[in-house]
Order: structure tokens, then sequence, then C-alpha cells
């Protein structure tokens, strides 16, 4: 009895070992796993059309390489659309300066009547705040360029995961025993079909609550009612943090177009929306594709932003659904009985 639980207490600790490591491992290799990663998803989804190409008269490689223009057809048209957008409301951005210096003396006035701190006091602690924002705009050319390697990363890893998918498959098969590979094949099956249900859905909300948003907004009249309707779309893959996110954005943007007034009803139409979505859109759309209760599911997010940042938000979802698959399916099974 003592060395089943001696046993026990060794299968715990080796776990935690491994999955420490896991997590250092993502952490500092997060420049290859995290669009190695979003490609690993994007071809998943893709591989339907991939197949169906294929079956189709084109050879793999013909294949492969129309999915991934496709997708980056898509993904220009979408950019280009929001950066258009986004162009326009960048021409209101000095009144959203002169609304925000507006607001600061304000509250420099308050601060002052409260807690009698002079005028040059508080613009101490302003101008450190300001340096501070200073210096995070000066990433912002090194932001482009990680973004654009990080797209040219993913473009390629989708081709060559399409392309070489059997070799991929086979080698996965290799390292465990032939008795169990009929069991790793049927994960596989799960996880693919968790992975291109859990897309399906998450893109069919997102739309969905693009166009609510867009349409009460243009029947309001508020200003730039498309951007916010994108932005709120968008944010909402993360849940819980996005759409309070959006919510707090697109009202500096109605601010920025010159009412403040619309600011509230902005508040006041996300705030609808959301409750719409939570209680009728999510249960509906997606539903329980990615099998994890809320509580992982928030573990989950905040574990992505601590580990790959704001993308971790977005990816550590899917991931959480498919290490779910895999405990669940092996429930019960050593490793070292599935191992070769």
């Amino acid at each position: 009895m003592r060395l089943n639980k001696d046993s026990q207490l060794v299968h715990v600790v080796l776990l935690m070992h491994a999955f420490v490591i896991l997590l250092l491992l993502a952490y500092f290799g997060k420049f290859l796993f995290i669009p190695l990663f979003f490609s690993f998803l994007i071809a998943i989804f893709l591989y339907p059309v991939c197949s169906w190409f294929e079956h189709h008269g084109l050879n793999r490689l013909a294949s492969c390489i129309l999915c991934v223009v496709i997708c980056i057809l898509l993904c220009s048209v979408i950019i280009y659309f929001v950066s258009s957008q986004f162009q326009r409301f960048l021409k209101d951005i000095p009144f959203l300066e002169d609304k925000l210096n507006e607001w600061l003396q304000n509250f420099q006035q308050w601060v002052r009547r409260h807690y009698r701190l002079n005028g040059g006091t508080q613009v101490n602690y302003i101008d450190r705040y300001m340096d501070a924002l200073s210096g995070a705009a000066g990433f912002t050319f090194n932001s482009f360029i990680s973004v654009l390697l990080f797209a040219t990363l993913s473009v390629f890893f989708i081709f060559y995961i399409l392309f070489y998918r059997k070799e991929l498959n086979n080698f996965l098969l290799s390292l465990f025993k032939a008795s169990f590979r009929k069991k790793i094949t049927e994960i596989s099956y799960v996880i693919h079909e968790t992975i291109v249900n859990y897309i399906k859905g998450l893109l069919t909300e997102m739309f969905i609550l693009i166009f609510l948003s867009a349409v009460t907004l243009l029947i309001l009249g508020i200003k730039y009612a498309i951007l916010m309707a994108f932005i709120a779309g968008v944010f909402n893959i993360v849940p819980y943090i996005g759409i309070y996110t959006a919510t707090l954005l697109n009202m500096l943007i109605a601010i920025a177009s010159g009412n403040d007034g619309k600011s509230l009803e902005v508040l006041l139409v996300f705030v609808i929306i959301h409750i719409i979505d939570s209680n009728l859109i999510t249960p509906i759309v997606v539903g329980n594709r990615i099998k994890i209760n809320p509580f992982l599911t928030l573990v989950a997010v905040v574990a992505g932003k601590l580990v790959w940042g704001i993308p971790g938000m977005f990816l550590f979802i899917p991931l959480a659904g498919i290490i779910h698959v895999v405990i669940e399916k092996f429930a019960g099974m050593r490793s070292s009985e599935i191992l070769a």
C-alpha cells in the first residue's frame, strides 16, 4: 500500500516537473511556438478545403498553394478594409488630444482641491507616465517587424503542415506502440473535429456580433460604426476580458468623433449586445465545442497572457481544449504502456 502511494506521488511530481518544463519551453521559445501553433490551427481548419481540391484533380502541391493563397487574399481584404476605416479615424486624433487635455486640466484641479498637490508635483507625475507612454510608442517599428515576421512564418508553416501532413502523422504514430496507434488516430480525429468546429463557431459568432453592432450603431448615427463593430467582434474572441476592452476603446472613438453623449450610447449598445451574445449567440453557435468549464477558460486566458502575451489569450483556449481531449482519452492509461 505504501509503495503504491509513493509511486503515485513520484508520478505526480514527474508530471508537475514536465508541466513546468513545457511552460518554460513555451515561454522562451514563443518566437517559434506562437506562429507554429497558430499555423497548426489554421492548417487544420484548411485541411478539408485542401482535400476537396485534391479530390477534384489538383495535386497536393497545387492544392496547398491554392489554400494558402486564398487565406492570404481573405486576410488582405480584411486588413485593407479595417485600415481604411482606421485612417479615417486618425483624422480625429487631434480632437481627442484636445479632449484629453481638457479632462487632464479638470483632473488637476480636482486633485489640487482634494489632495493639496501643487501643479509642479502633478506635472512630474504626468511627465513620468507620458515618458512611459512615449517609450511604449517607440516600439511601433519593432512591432511592425514582429508582425511581418509572424505573418511570413505563419504562411510557410501553414503550407508545410498541409503539404507534409501524412509524413507528420506517420512520425507521430511511430512514437507509440502499434497496439495504441488506433487510439492515437482516434484522438487526432477528435482534435481535428474539435478545432474545426470551434473555429467555425467562433468565426460565425464574430460575424454575427459585427453585423449586430454595425447595424445598431449605424441606426443610431454613430460615426465609425463599422470600425467599432469590427473591434468588438475581434476582441470578443477573448472571453470575459475582450468585450470590456472593446467597449472602452469604442467609447474613446466616440469621444474623438466630437460628441461625448454618443459614448454613453456606445456603452449601452455593447452592454446589451454582450448580454445577447452571452445568453443566446454563444450557447447556440459556439456551445460546447471546446469542452472546458468557464473557470478553466479564464485560467487559460490569463496563463496565455503570462506565457505568450496577447496572442496567448487567443491561442491558449484551443490549446486547453486539445489538452482536455488528450487527458480525457488517455484517462487511466500510463505513459509507459503507450510509448514505444
